[in-house]
């Protein structure tokens, strides 16, 4: 589909019915593998009550500052380490 001018509301609606209709080229993968997020500050915060939401759970944060972080409730249960303290075996296995 090429859009070279606006399209009115009707047309609009109608290509987006037709575009959902389509059947998506990627599927959902399973998270099979332990989640790390990387940044403990506001973003991965945001990041790790996304995936609580949809039942995927964090398993690893990296920070910079991982001795401020894993002080604070935020991350309770979750191993918050620095880059120099994530292990080989840890970065084999993780997202």
């Amino acid at each position: 589909m090429n859009f070279i001018n606006n399209t009115d509301v009707v047309t609009t609606k109608r290509l987006l019915k037709k575009i959902t209709k389509i059947e998506p080229l990627a599927h959902p993968r399973k998270v099979d593998k332990l989640l790390a997020l990387y940044g403990a500050g506001d973003l991965g915060q945001m990041a790790n009550k996304y995936f609580n939401k949809i039942g995927i759970e964090v398993g690893l944060v990296v920070d910079k500052q991982s001795e401020i972080w894993r002080r604070k409730d935020c991350w309770n249960g979750v191993n918050v380490l620095s880059p120099e303290e994530v292990s080989t075996k840890q970065k084999k296995h993780i997202y």
